[in-house]
């Protein structure tokens, strides 16, 4: 019995040591989905899907998450090589920056890691900022999110 509870103590002392606190950089309302130019727009907005960059307590590295509230399921992982061009605003064109980095994720929903290429367009428009996310994975499924910023 004490050998019982002293696993327990410790299993609770490693799960909340461990645990870090999220700072959210940026978050993003998904409007419109496609996987392999099929439309999930439907799936993804009755799922309340969302996309962010965040911080953990303690890292300089810089997250990335594609979540669901409803579902309350996700992909998220570190992203690095990044990379970003700025088009500035003309009369014709609004800012743009795009960001391009590779993402290694894991989904929580069926454990499956790998690593994305990302191209996230962040367009300023007058009254809000847009964006336009396009990741390819290893298969070559092609996912292809747009939204605005939150």
């Amino acid at each position: 019995m004490k050998t019982y509870l002293l696993f327990i103590i410790c299993l609770t002392f490693l799960s909340v040591s461990s645990a870090q606190e999220q700072h959210i950089k940026a978050k993003f309302k998904i409007t419109n989905a496609e996987i392999n130019s099929k439309d999930y727009t439907d799936y993804y907005v009755a799922n309340k899907g969302y996309l962010s960059f965040y911080e953990l307590d303690g890292s300089e590295d810089l997250y990335f998450v594609s979540f669901s509230l409803l579902r309350k399921t996700q992909s998220f992982g570190k992203i690095y090589d990044v990379e970003a061009e700025t088009e500035v605003e003309t009369e014709k064109s609004f800012k743009t920056v795009l960001y391009k980095f590779k993402w290694s994720y894991t989904n929580d929903y069926d454990d499956k890691t790998g690593v994305a290429q990302v191209s996230f367009y962040e367009v300023s428009k007058a009254l809000k900022t847009e964006f336009i996310c396009i990741m390819t994975l290893e298969n070559h499924e092609i996912l292809k999110l747009k939204g605005y910023k939150l």
